[in-house]
């Protein structure tokens, strides 16, 4: 198989590194507003996350090689794991689709989301796993 200059995969084979879970939830993204110069939040949906991104759709424009910080509410996950209400961090598009006035974006997460334990529990929890009761003695 060969690979192409920039370390990708060819078009049609799975460039995943890590599992992924599908969920659809809300989250926000806090962007850069280039007229002034500050800030701006705009929500998007989660298609699925994984320990090292998510694919999201938003109805804004996002383009590759864009940063870009997400906040993922962690709502629904037991109170065992002490997760916060939300996790923040940054992350890089790494490409958009259009599809009927949607944009598909990849993201590619930066450190405090992609090496953060509070997230990795997070991902665990969706993907199945549950506290162990505390044992009786």
């Amino acid at each position: 198989m060969k690979w192409s200059t920039r370390g990708h995969p060819p078009a049609g084979i799975d460039r995943r590194r890590a599992e992924r879970v599908k969920l659809r939830t809300r989250v926000t993204l806090r962007l850069d507003n280039p007229l002034t110069e500050g800030r701006i939040a705009r929500p998007a949906e989660t298609r699925d996350l994984s320990l090292l991104g998510a694919r999201i759709a938003t109805r804004h424009l996002v383009r590759p090689g864009q940063r870009m910080d997400v906040v993922i509410p962690t709502r629904g996950a037991p109170a065992e794991f002490a997760l916060p209400d939300r996790l923040c961090g940054q992350a890089v598009v790494e490409r958009v689709e259009q599809k009927n006035g949607i944009r598909e974006a990849a993201l590619r997460f930066g450190p405090a989301l992609a090496q953060s334990m509070e997230y990795a529990m997070f991902i665990a929890y969706r993907l199945g796993a549950r506290p162990e009761p505390s044992p009786t003695y």
